[in-house]
This record gives structure tokens, C-alpha cells and sequence, in this order.
């Protein structure tokens, strides 16, 4: 039996487990895996008949290493009665096993085990009596000293399971690093970003779950008691600790949902946890548009753990008191923030939530929809209703001067004359805050103020600092002034950009002290280039570049844009070989050049294809490029990816890359394609991969080997089936045809005789005339077209 034994801090602990015990548990083991998996009734009988047997000694059986994982493994398939009583069991030693290495893996199974059937069943509380009583009595002890329990690795996993549970949330799932104990999460947790909106901090109330309301308040009275025992400095030092900062956390992300509690008590008791914390006074006292200065504001922003607790400052406090802190704590000394490798992940917090409420103001100031019905005249009525109430908004002013303020202090930090290549290396470093930045600029960009002209002048200071990053010394100097269609600045940017893209992954070092290494704020690791690698290449560095590569190819600004352009058309042949068959790097910069240049896809080969067509990429305030800007780009991008053709093609992330640009391409372009992937040697290499074969199947490089004028007729009859599939559809408005000399004017034929002219002037007449001539008859002539008798009788 689990016999009391007590332990230096007063909580029971549980004997060792007889010999005899773990043998009957190995060999239920051996019984349970024998059982299909598909049988769930038989699984769950026999977990509910053994977890009888072992009742009394359960707590010894999770501690014990050789029974915890079988423990474990029936846990996951119990009922809920036989889960209430295996807490009635183990309520006297829970302290003890939730600190316990094996053991609290067991806890957390078992709460997140009750969790997910609680999701099925919403009057659990009424089928089952003792199901509050039980896991409150379960809970208690462990919220009663969570401000403790929360500074050790084990037992802070499971004050997260307890928090879900007593929330009513899903079971959140921990961060697995490569030298944790348990390489594995629970059963039924999700990630976090499966639970969180993008773009807000709590978690979403439409995950919630419905939990006795009895969960809820013991939850809310054990983190007032948090709050009103434990002073500041208690406080802070769960902030300064690894494995309380990330309880800490979750516990603000599901307090911070107001509707998750009755009358957002939830999100009031954390906001006023976070104030203590940072030793501020109460939300009351600050008046509209005060400046919140906190003592402890700037020493958190250079600790690791503190950075990360500022994060969620940024993102949780309402809209004034963030505003506040900003103008208190940050503008003024934005230099030091960014020029330290931890706290510039706080000034990236800041520049995010600031793009999240300048959206807010874009988006509240939208044009009315069309009104076509009595349906869209109300919803047009509303929107504008919206609108008004928008522009009456007393926060919208503050909120612009914030943002205008952020960025024109960090552009100072580069436009300053003084020790030019000083400050290129820091904004080199930092390139987070560089797109956070950016996109801050752009949406700061859309919000409509007295000052369009002067926030459109100030989104360009911010491109013009990309390209600051990205240049030499030659042009870091001159990059404030020079013309962005210079050839030599496209072409220094080009270079140093392939040679930042090319550079090879850091090697698995430990991270320096005071270094957040890949943070909250870093970008997430890209896969590896070749597919037969193992594990992961760490190219988060490249995928910031392509990040702020794409921004600036949906810049709004047309000669922005045409140089992002021009700058990946002149990237060196390794670096387009990485970014085009790497997923991450590949949608960050060709998709959306794809997306902006090129016009949806020529060939669908089924309405379905049809339906995913794309179009152009159009800023809400800039303008597209024109038809004949988009061919060219489109042309010039082919023939710099052609060379690369017997690569991408076999490749699983390269071939998207050739099926798009094979769809956006004239009958020239194709062909040009066709000729490299036919070619003997790339062929027979093509067709022993999966990959290979698809793109010579869209490529049809078996027919253009067969005969390559009936490969030019065939095609030519597919890209005219598709426009009119296009025009049938009505996916996008038909552009007007430029008029040549000579050219009549358009009629019903029309769009025909021009794609006809522009198939004469590929040169492809000598293989229509041979396709005719072998076919045994003669071309016909071109009929008139029918509106010619109707001009000329009104003539």
C-alpha cells in the first residue's frame, strides 16, 4: 500500500512499489498492446479493471520507472468515474508526484484525460456527483502553493494541465527542446498555436470547454490570493524563472479572455497581476494619454525571461495603458533597446501591437461594399455607421503620433551621419525589428490622416533602410538619395543579398548569454534544401531576408516594388537554387512575385484549378503594374529560372515553382522550358522520380519530343481554351488589347484575331503552315469579321 510517509516540506509520499506489483503491471502491458487499437470499448475495460486492482497502490506505481509509462498508457483510456477515483487515491500525495520526474507526467495524463471527456459530455457535473468535489480537492493543494510549485520544471507542467482544466481549455502542450526528459507531450494537448487566433494573446474562447462554474471560481480565488499575498518582488521572481515565466504566461493568456469569465473578472485580475508586477499603480489613476513610467520596465527588456514577460505586456494591456507605457518606457531610448540581442525582441512586441490597432483603424475605415441588393445596402449602411464611428474614435490621433514616433526615431538611428558602417552592422543584426518595422510603416501607411503625403514619404525611409542593410559601402551612404531604379544599386543589392542567402546555417552552439538564440519573436526554422537530409537546417537568418524581400515586392509604391523585382531577377545562381526549393524562402519570394507579376494561371486543366487561381496582389493605397509590366517581369523571371529547369523539375518544392511560371508564360517562354526538361539526359533523370515525371506531364515534353510544331498548335489551342474559360468564368475583367498601325477595331473576334496576331508574331507561321500541309489540306483564310458590313452601311 501507498502508506504515509512525510517529506521535508510536510506533504505525504508515497512507499516504494512492491516487486510483485510491477510484474502484474508489465504483464498487463503485454495484454494491453495485444488489444487493436480500433477496439475501444475492450482498451477501456481492461485500463478500468486494472487501474481497480492497483488503486492502493497507484501514487507508488507512477513514481516507480519501471510502471509509470504503463500507468500512463491506461490513464489515457480511462473513464471519468475511474479517473475520480484515482484522484480520491492519489489526492494525499499529489504535491509529492507532481514534483515527482515520472510521476508528474502521470498528473498532467490524468487532467488532460478529464479535460477531453469533458468536452463531450457538458452535464458531466450532474451524471457524475463526486466529479467537483473530487478534483477540487485534487487541485487545491497544488494552487495553494503554485508560487512555488511553479519555479520547478515538473510541477509547473502541472499547474498548466490544472489551470486548462479548471478554465475550461484545452490541454496546452509545452516546448520540447532536445535535452528534455520527456520528448513526448500528454495525450490530447494542442499547441498553442493551434489555440490562439493569429494576431491576438489569449486563447480563443471558441476553443473553451464547458467545465462546472464551481472550476472557475476556485481558479479566479487562488489568483487573487496570488495577487493580494505576494508582493511585488515574489511576483517578479516568478517572471526571472524559466518554468514559472512560461506558467506565468499561459496563466495570463487564459485569464486574458473576457469572455471565458463572468464579467472579464478573468482579464482584470491579470491585468492587475501585471501591474503589481511591474510596480504600478492601478489603471484608474492613469488619465487618457498619460505617460506610464515603470521602474522595472527597462531591466526586464535585457533578461531573457523578462523580454518574454514584456511580450506578453505588449500584446495583453488594454489599448491606454499600453499607449502609456510605450511613451514612458520606450520612445526616447529606442536605440538601446535596439542595439541589446534580448531586448530587441520587446521593441518588436511593440511595433506588432501597434500594427494591430493602426489595422484596426484601416480596416474601420473601409469604403462601403457595392450595394447590388437589399443585403449589401444594409450591410453598406452599417459599414458606414462603422466608419463614422471610426473617425470619432478619440484613440485613433494617439495612435498615429505613437506610430509615426517609433518609426522616426528608428530611422534616425540610421540616417545619422556619424559612423555609417556601425550602424549598417546593427541594423544588419537586427532584422526582426527591420520587418516589424516595415509592416508598421505600410499599415500606418493605409490609415487616412491629414498626413498621407508625409506617412507614404516615411514607408519609402523604411524601404530605403532595407536596401541600407542590404548594400555595401559603396551606396550605404548615398542609399537615403540615390534613384531606386540605379542598376548599380539594384545590382550591389543583389550581390550582398545572395551572399547573406548563401551564407551556411550557424552550427548548434550554445547561445551567448543574454541572447535569446530562436525566441518567441524569431522566425521559425525552414526544412532542409535536399530531401534526403535528416533533421532540420537552421536558415531562420535567410528567412527574414526573403521575408523583407516579399514585403517590398507588395510594396504600394510601384519603383519599390519594380526594385524588389529587378533585385531577385539579379540574385546569383546558388542563391535562386536555395530560395526556390526551400519551402519557406520559396513562398516568401517567388509566390508573391508570382502573385504580383504574373496573371493567373493560363492552363487550368479543370475548374478546380480554375477556382485557385490567384490574381495580382493589389495594395490597398498603391497601384498594380501595368499588363505590359507584368509580361516583362514574368519573361525576365523565366529566363532567369530556365537555366535552373533540370533541378526545380525535380524537385518537391522546385516543380511548384516551374508549374507556375509554365502557366504564366507565352507560347516562347514555354517552349523554352520544354527544350531543357526534353533534352535526352534531363529526361531519363526526370522520369525516375515522382516529382519528374509530374512536371514533364505538365511540360508535355513527350509530345514536344515527338514533334514540336504539333507541340506549338496544341498549346496555342490550350492557352485560348483557357482565356475563354477565363472570360466565361468571368475570374477577372478582359484587358483592351493595344491597338497596332494598321489594326482595325475590336469586334466580336476581337480577342481571337489578337491572340492570333500575337501567335504570328511568336514566328511560329512555319509550323502551323507544315502542321497544315502534313495534314493534307491548306489554311483557311481568315473570315471577316461581322461587324465590317455594319460600318460600312453606316458609313
Amino acid at each position: 500500500m501507498s502508506s504515509s510517509k512525510p517529506t521535508l516540506d510536510g506533504h505525504e509520499k508515497p512507499r516504494k512499489l512492491e516487486d510483485d506489483s510491477a510484474v502484474y503491471l508489465a504483464q498487463m502491458d503485454v495484454e494491453f498492446d495485444k488489444l487493436p487499437v480500433d477496439d475501444i470499448d475492450g482498451r477501456s475495460i481492461l485500463a478500468e479493471n486494472v487501474l481497480r486492482d492497483v488503486e492502493h497502490r497507484l501514487a507508488s506505481a507512477s513514481c516507480d520507472r519501471r510502471t509509470n509509462f504503463i500507468v500512463e498508457k491506461f490513464i489515457t483510456d480511462g473513464s471519468i468515474e475511474v479517473l475520480i477515483d484515482c484522484m480520491k487515491r492519489c489526492k494525499d500525495y499529489v504535491v509529492f508526484l507532481a514534483r515527482n520526474r515520472f510521476a508528474s507526467h502521470i498528473v498532467q495524463s490524468l487532467l488532460a484525460r478529464l479535460t477531453y471527456l469533458l468536452k463531450d459530455q457538458p452535464n458531466a457535473e450532474t451524471e457524475h456527483p463526486t466529479l467537483v468535489e473530487s478534483v477540487v480537492s485534487f487541485c487545491s493543494p497544488l494552487l495553494h502553493d503554485m508560487h512555488w510549485l511553479s519555479q520547478e520544471q515538473c510541477s509547473s507542467h502541472v499547474l498548466r494541465s490544472v489551470v486548462c482544466l479548471l478554465a475550461g481549455v484545452p490541454p496546452v502542450a509545452e516546448k520540447k527542446t532536445k535535452k528534455a526528459k520527456h520528448q513526448h507531450s500528454v495525450t490530447y494537448s494542442l499547441t498553442l498555436d493551434e489555440l490562439v487566433v493569429a494576431g491576438t494573446f489569449p486563447i480563443a474562447h471558441r476553443f473553451s470547454i464547458t467545465v462546472p462554474l464551481r472550476f472557475k471560481e476556485v481558479l479566479l480565488s487562488y489568483c487573487a490570493q496570488l495577487h493580494e499575498k505576494k508582493s511585488a518582488h515574489d511576483l517578479q521572481l516568478l517572471v526571472a524563472n524559466v518554468s514559472s515565466n512560461a506558467f506565468l504566461l499561459l496563466l495570463l493568456r487564459v485569464l486574458g479572455c473576457p469572455e471565458r469569465f463572468v464579467d472579464a473578472q478573468g482579464f482584470q485580475l491579470a491585468q492587475s497581476v501585471v501591474l503589481k508586477i511591474m510596480e504600478l499603480s492601478d489603471p484608474a489613476e492613469y488619465g487618457f494619454e498619460a505617460s506610464v513610467a515603470s521602474s522595472t520596465f527597462f531591466a526586464m527588456a535585457g533578461d531573457r525571461c523578462g523580454s518574454f514577460f514584456l511580450e506578453a505586456v505588449a500584446a495583453f494591456l488594454e489599448r491606454n495603458l499600453f499607449l502609456g507605457l510605450v511613451h514612458g518606457n520606450c520612445l526616447g531610448t529606442l536605440e538601446a533597446y535596439l542595439q541589446d540581442a534580448t531586448s530587441n525582441f520587446v521593441l518588436q512586441a511593440v511595433a506588432r501591437r501597434l500594427d494591430h490597432e493602426l489595422a484596426q483603424l484601416a480596416a474601420a475605415q473601409a469604403p462601403p461594399a457595392a450595394a447590388g441588393d437589399e443585403d449589401d445596402e444594409r450591410s453598406a449602411k452599417k459599414r458606414k455607421k462603422e466608419a463614422k464611428r471610426a473617425a470619432r474614435d478619440p484613440f485613433r490621433p494617439y495612435v498615429v503620433r505613437t506610430a509615426v514616433a517609433l518609426v522616426e526615431e528608428l530611422l534616425q538611428t540610421a540616417t545619422a551621419a556619424d559612423d555609417v558602417a556601425a550602424k549598417r552592422r546593427m541594423w544588419q543584426e537586427r532584422g526582426g525589428v527591420l520587418l516589424t518595422l516595415l509592416q508598421c510603416a505600410l499599415t500606418l501607411r493605409r490609415v487616412e490622416t491629414d498626413d498621407d503625403r508625409a506617412h507614404q514619404l516615411l514607408a519609402e525611409q523604411v524601404a530605403r533602410l532595407v536596401l541600407f542593410t542590404w548594400t555595401t559601402a559603396a551606396f550605404a551612404g548615398d542609399v537615403w538619395t540615390v534613384a531606386l531604379d540605379d542598376k548599380g544599386l539594384v545590382a550591389d543589392a543583389a550581390r550582398h543579398l545572395s551572399q547573406r542567402i548563401t551564407a551556411p546555417p550557424p552550427t548548434a552552439a550554445p547561445a551567448a548569454e543574454g541572447d535569446r538564440g530562436g525566441g518567441a519573436c524569431a522566425p521559425t526554422a525552414a526544412a532542409p534544401s535536399s530531401s534526403g537530409a535528416k533533421g532540420y537546417v537552421d536558415l531562420s537568418a535567410q528567412l527574414l531576408q526573403c521575408r523583407l524581400l516579399g514585403a517590398l515586392l507588395t510594396f504600394p509604391t510601384l519603383k519599390v516594388a519594380l526594385l524588389a523585382a529587378n533585385v531577385v531577377l539579379a540574385l546569383d545562381a546558388a542563391a535562386l537554387k536555395l530560395v526556390s526549393t526551400t519551402g519557406n524562402l520559396s513562398r516568401s519570394v517567388f509566390d508573391t512575385y508570382l502573385r504580383v507579376y504574373a496573371p493567373a494561371p493560363a492552363a487550368p486543366a479543370a475548374p478546380t484549378a480554375a477556382a485557385e487561381a490567384e490574381p495580382p496582389v493589389a495594395p490597398v493605397d498603391g497601384e498594380l503594374p501595368s499588363l505590359a509590366q507584368q509580361a516583362q517581369m514574368t519573361k525576365q523571371l523565366s529566363a532567369t529560372l530556365v537555366g535552373l529547369a533540370a533541378e526545380l523539375a525535380g524537385h518537391f518544392v522546385g516543380q511548384h515553382i516551374v508549374r507556375r511560371i509554365f502557366d504564366a508564360s507565352d507560347i516562347r517562354g514555354r517552349e523554352r522550358w520544354v527544350q531543357v526538361l526534353s533534352a535526352p539526359a534531363v529526361l531519363a533523370a526526370l522520369q525516375r522520380t515522382k516529382e519528374g515525371r509530374g512536371s514533364l506531364q505538365l511540360v508535355q515534353a513527350e509530345a514536344y519530343v515527338r514533334d514540336a510544331a504539333e507541340w506549338r498548335n496544341a498549346m496555342k489551342k490550350q492557352m485560348r481554351a483557357a482565356e475563354l474559360f477565363k472570360d466565361l468564368l468571368g475570374d477577372a475583367p478582359a484587358a483592351p488589347a493595344e491597338k497596332k498601325k494598321g489594326a482595325k477595331e475590336d469586334g466580336p473576334r476581337g480577342k481571337e484575331d489578337a491572340a492570333a496576331a500575337a501567335d504570328d508574331e511568336d514566328g511560329d507561321d512555319d509550323g502551323d503552315e507544315a502542321a497544315a500541309d502534313a495534314a493534307g489540306g491548306k489554311r483557311k483564310r481568315k473570315r471577316k469579321r461581322p461587324n465590317q458590313k455594319a460600318k460600312a452601311s453606316t458609313a
